[in-house]
């Protein structure tokens, strides 16, 4: 992610050394959604559009990052729908649902590197899997890293790495 700069050698994406010029638009291409996803007390399109002015909110685009979280079903169905909202630390949720708008949160902003710590922990894994399908279908091109311990959640892998010992061992 560039947070830590190397005491020795270099970070290069794609072939291209990154440079303190280029790390603030590296940083943005990056989402990472985390187990426990921290939601402010707004509605629930707010909440997706994280950081996003409200009269400049794609509605639309929100409705798709839904659409990929396997969320908006639920969505329309709330009284107020995408202008439902979430409560105080996002206490009207669930933790599944919480998990939800973060992964719908990170798809709205079209990151090309979506890393997902524990990101479908809470999430049933048939949920899980529509989730992972919608991702892998989507065409966006996207690199996702995905720290998990649910052997489901990789079975969508490309490719699978794991870690043991402080090392990386390739499945």
């Amino acid at each position: 992610m560039g947070l830590i700069k190397p005491d020795e050698g270099c970070i290069a994406i794609d072939g291209e050394i990154l440079h303190e010029e280029s790390l603030q638009d590296w940083r943005a291409s990056i989402g990472y959604v985390p187990q426990d996803v921290y939601l402010v007390d707004g509605t629930v399109e707010e909440n997706i559009a994280f950081g996003v002015v409200k009269a400049d909110i794609d509605i639309e685009r929100v409705k798709r990052a839904a659409r990929m979280a396997a969320m908006h079903d639920f969505i329309e169905n709330l009284p107020d729908g995408y202008q439902a909202s979430v409560g105080e630390k996002g206490g009207k949720f669930s933790g599944g649902q919480k998990q939800r708008i973060g992964l719908a949160r990170a798809f709205y902003r079209e990151v090309s590197v979506l890393l997902l710590d524990e990101a479908t922990s809470a999430l049933d894994m048939q949920t899980q899997s529509e989730i992972l399908e919608n991702l892998k279908a989507s065409g966006y091109g996207l690199t996702v890293i995905m720290a998990t311990h649910r052997s489901e959640a990789i079975a969508v892998a490309d490719r699978v790495i794991g870690i043991n010992d402080n090392s990386l061992h390739p499945q």
